[in-house]
């Protein structure tokens, strides 16, 4: 089969014509979709343990029942992509019963007799407050009674000060608390998105900010106004880029927090930066054999068309008399997002033209090396990503391709190791270059 053919029907076939079309409708709470989620794995947001969540009865107690938390049982569990919340485990025990059954969020589950004690355990949200509640209801000597328990978070740790935890979604748009003051029985969370608008004269950026506040009620002040919770203890605010901060306070003034921020005012679709490092360099064509050092400077290009979807450019020049020019163009998809969300896989495919001195000759080369690449999010700094990627096109024909790349930093700022080998035949020989270095890139220009 011709191997154009091979490449292109590659290309169509593994090329996924989608976008994250994730439409955050906020429900009275977010509960049951936590209750629902059935194996989750978070990285542990705060320094919080399931004995820091209190059960107490609402309403008249139960006689004779004993009710705890599982020592182990807190868990985080990440829902909707930007919240993250603690679930858990609690223990309903009695001994004087003929039946009974307790309920969650639609969810129950019937006494069982074990030994001498009637026991059940169901799945809760540690959420504070009588929004949140279990219902427990007995049988005695054929009297059928009721309860309600409810959650309240109150901290071992006395001497402890309220969290304020993060998430890495915020993390580009440098969220950070200021100004920390609440009380110890109390936690917040927040999550972050940011959405694309078309402003007064341009594109802008408007910065979703979802504020998870525990155990103050379903009313706080934002900037000095109050403002009712969206979801249960859940606030949702929508931030321009200006002034980049917005204060929030609780308990009649006794708790707040400012959270600063900062996004673009005027966004863009395009981007391009540059790099420029040493690598160690070889190059062998028909006349001469070059093992050497030499700067190379490349450029990197990207256009947004959706969340999930972009055209990337690459070009790596060596400087050098024997030099070579590869530039390559490809279509860069996001596959999954796993690992707690921090975890990208993403497709890059595309092609490449290369030019190369043979000899006096100068000679230009297309092919067709397609490229995967993972990203890890805020690995080991917030909002630092390190990043593993590799284009390849095996030997065929007397070609071949690898650029294979790992690089950490910022958007701004980051460093890149870097092996780039390729060989071209050329009449009845073949042009062989291999390069390995550290490349220091920054941005260049944002437009669009």
């Amino acid at each position: 089969m011709n191997k154009k053919l091979i490449w292109i029907s590659a290309f169509l076939f593994f090329l996924p014509i989608h976008s994250r079309a994730l439409i955050l409708e906020l429900p009275p709470t977010l509960a049951p979709e936590v209750l629902s989620e059935t194996v989750p794995f978070v990285f542990d947001p705060g320094e919080l343990r399931a004995q820091d969540f209190s059960i107490k009865w609402s309403g008249p107690t139960l006689e004779g029942v004993e009710v705890r938390v599982g020592e182990e049982s807190l868990e985080w569990v990440r829902v909707k992509d930007v919240f993250v919340i603690p679930r858990g485990r609690i223990i309903v025990e009695t001994k004087n019963a003929q039946a009974g059954r307790i309920l969650n969020y639609g969810y129950s589950q019937a006494f069982q007799k074990e030994g001498d004690l009637w026991r059940a355990e169901i799945p809760v949200v540690f959420f504070s407050g009588k929004e949140n509640s279990v219902q427990v209801t007995l049988v005695r000597d054929g009297k059928t009674i009721m309860g309600t328990l409810g959650f309240e978070f109150q901290p071992q740790a006395k001497e402890r000060e309220g969290q304020v935890m993060i998430d890495p979604s915020c993390s580009p748009f440098n969220v950070a608390p200021k100004d920390v003051s609440i009380k110890a029985n109390s936690w917040i969370f927040v999550g972050c998105r940011l959405a694309y608008v078309e402003g007064d004269k341009h594109l802008t950026s408007s910065l979703e900010i979802y504020v998870i506040w525990d155990n103050v009620g379903q009313i706080i002040k934002v900037d000095g106004i109050d403002q009712a919770a969206s979801s249960q203890n859940v606030w949702a605010l929508r931030q321009r880029a200006y002034p980049g901060n917005v204060a929030m306070s609780a308990d009649g003034g006794a708790s707040k927090v400012t959270l600063t921020y900062s996004v673009a005012e005027k966004q863009h679709w395009a981007f391009l930066g540059v790099g420029v490092g040493p690598y160690s360099y070889s190059y062998f064509d028909s006349a001469t054999a070059v093992n050497s050092y030499a700067p190379i400077m490349t450029l990197y290009g990207s256009f947004l068309f959706t969340e999930l979807m972009r055209i990337v450019m690459f070009n790596a020049t060596a400087f050098h008399s024997k030099f070579y020019s590869d530039l390559g163009i490809y279509l860069l998809t996001e596959q999954t997002r796993s690992f707690d969300k921090r975890l990208s896989f993403n497709l890059l495919l595309g092609l490449h033209g290369i030019v190369f001195k043979d000899g006096e000759k100068t000679v230009f080369k297309l092919g067709g090396p397609q490229g995967a690449e993972l990203i890890f999010r805020d690995f080991l700094k917030r909002n630092h990503n390190l990043g593993l990627g590799a284009f390849i096109f095996p030997p065929i024909g007397g070609k071949a391709y690898y650029n294979v790349w790992l690089r950490w930093g910022t958007p701004s700022f980051f460093g890149e190791l870097n092996y780039l080998a390729w060989q071209e035949a050329v009449d009845s020989h073949t042009v062989y270059s291999r390069s390995f270095g550290l490349t220091v890139g920054m941005p260049l220009a944002r437009f669009f």
